[in-house]
Order: structure tokens, then sequence, then C-alpha cells
């Protein structure tokens, strides 16, 4: 369904619809729910499209700021981060130990 909803979204992009300043317009969210529908089957709202944006602009940050630390990568054939168990331990270790974790 996430493929479906952001694949409709960059079509309406690439084909000259401009987004609105706080991100998609009502009409570009409509066609990707239109592609939803007509893909998997599912009905969602407008409501469940801008939700699900907002998790993936979510986890995308993530994902960059694990990038961001040397000794992470990212693997394109598998889609998946990678990293070298210094760079794995350095990472557990400091979350563990953060103030917020520590009490």
């Amino acid at each position: 369904m996430d493929g479906l909803m952001i694949s409709a979204l960059v079509n309406q992009v690439f084909s000259g619809h401009k987004r609105s300043d706080n991100g998609f317009t009502s009409f570009q969210v409509s066609k990707a729910i239109e592609s939803v529908s007509n893909g998997c089957g599912v009905v969602v709202s407008d409501k469940n499209v801008r939700s699900r944006l907002k998790t993936l602009k979510k986890e995308y940050a993530e994902v960059n700021q694990l990038l961001s630390i040397s000794g992470f990568g990212w693997e394109s054939e598998t889609g998946r981060i990678t990293a070298d168990a210094f760079a794995w331990d350095d990472l557990v270790e400091g979350i563990l130990f953060h103030p917020k974790f520590v009490s």
C-alpha cells in the first residue's frame, strides 16, 4: 500500500501538479487514495494518507540520522541499513546510557 501511495504522489509531483505549502493538496491525496483502492482493494481516507505520510517522514529522518553516524551504511540490494559490530555496539551503549534512560 505504501508503494502505491508514494508512486501516486510522486506521479502527481512529476506531472506538474504543485504541492501546497504544507504538503500535498487534496487533489493529490485523492489520487493516492484512488491508487491504493484500485491496487489493493482497500478504502483509505484522506486522514489515513496524511497520517501515513507523517509516519514515513519520521522514519525517513531516523534512517538519515543513522546513516550520518560513522560505521553505518545502506545496502541498496536488500534495502537495509548496514553497520559493523563496533558501530552497533556504540549505538546501543549510547542509547542504554543516555541520561533519559538512566535513573
